[in-house]
């Protein structure tokens, strides 16, 4: 069985989220859970090599964020 949840993978731009978390921080929040159906894969629709780290690496330097997690991280093309 192949897992899927909703067809293909779709990323929102790590600069979309900058904004929203830099707006959850400005309303008080300090952690944040990143889910995905694949989150090893996030931004390769959008042509990132290594899009999970650009994500990592924006969260860590946004001012206020105190931690953050990925909820799944599943591997493309894995059979359950």
């Amino acid at each position: 069985m192949q897992f899927q949840f909703k067809g293909r993978l779709q990323s929102r731009t790590v600069e979309s989220i900058e904004r929203e978390i830099k707006s959850l921080v400005d309303r008080g929040f300090f952690e944040f859970t990143f889910i995905s159906q694949d989150s090893s894969s996030f931004g390769r629709d959008l042509g990132l090599r290594d899009g999970l780290i650009d994500l990592i690496d924006m969260v860590d330097r946004v001012d206020g964020v105190q931690g953050g997690k990925s909820s799944i991280s599943i591997p493309p093309n894995h059979n359950i």
